[in-house]
């Protein structure tokens, strides 16, 4: 509970926290260097505390990010937006978005991550204006930011190609397929569509986490084929940093990516169902 409200919703990052409570407020706590909490980075030192480090055998003191803590540990009040219903935290960044499909983003922008068309890093919820008022989920994970939207759109950014787009940037698979579920590891994105189909992209695929087969990166989305040739259904997604899952309506599981097994790590560049992988040797 803050200030005796409860919890409704709360996201962690990879070094901060955002949550609302019942009345709507939005509270942060963490790391503040890139204003991936929605307060200025340039707070007064009252409000920071800066924590005692022994100086190196150079008589230099290590480098501490002066004003990452704002009130390191008690949740502060943020800026109000209206009718919240999805939180975001990602490394460093911070997305909410409003029951009437605005979206907003803040803190670190050095590579165009919040979508905004430019790389000032910003301390304030700032709306994403090529999404406005119809965006129905946002994920995110390291580089890559994804949107779907209420016109069955779905978005990426910053797109990466031959030049660099630091807005949403919409994505035509085929105007017929409708993607229901997003999911995302580690610069890299999964797709389901509403029939059932999985495809894949991005930058990231030296351990096969596209689960395309090789190791190339893609720049735009591609059918996973072994999925779609065995006739399995897909019906639920996720993603881990470097691997993904997937299932089917008959509730045979799929992975596909880099596996570790006691110390050692496999990449899978095709799609294996788990029970068939507990029977064989991974050796």
């Amino acid at each position: 509970m803050i200030n005796k409200t409860p919890i409704q919703m709360i996201h962690l990052g990879s070094h901060h926290t955002i949550t609302i409570n019942s009345k709507g407020k939005m509270y942060s706590w963490g790391w503040n260097n890139f204003g991936q909490c929605g307060h200025s980075i340039n707070s007064t030192f009252e409000n920071v505390i800066i924590p005692k480090f022994k100086k190196d055998k150079n008589g230099d003191i290590p480098f501490i990010p002066a004003l990452n803590y704002l009130n390191p540990g008690k949740p502060t009040n943020i800026h109000d937006l209206n009718n919240i219903k999805q939180i975001l935290c990602g490394d460093d960044i911070t997305f909410v978005v409003e029951e009437n499909g605005n979206a907003y983003g803040f803190g670190d922008n050095e590579k165009g991550q919040l979508g905004l068309g430019n790389t000032f890093e910003i301390d304030k919820p700032s709306l994403i204006t090529e999404i406005q008022g119809r965006v129905k989920e946002i994920k995110s994970i390291g580089e890559v930011n994804m949107a779907i939207t209420s016109d069955n759109g779905f978005y990426v950014w910053p797109f990466q190609n031959f030049t660099q787009n630091f807005k949403p940037l919409r994505l035509y698979i085929d105007r017929k397929i409708l993607i229901s579920t997003i999911a995302c590891g580690k610069n890299f994105v999964i797709l389901l569509s509403k029939q059932g189909i999985v495809y894949s992209f991005g930058k990231s695929n030296i351990n096969g986490e596209l689960g395309l087969g090789d190791f190339k990166p893609r720049i735009l989305p591609e059918t996973i084929k072994t999925l779609a040739d065995s006739g399995e259904k897909i019906t639920q997604i996720a993603c881990g940093y470097k691997h993904c899952i997937a299932k089917s309506t008959l509730g045979k599981v799929f992975t596909w990516g880099s596996v570790r097994i006691n110390t050692k790590y496999y990449d899978y560049l095709y799609l294996e169902s788990l029970w068939s992988a507990r029977t064989r040797s991974l050796f």
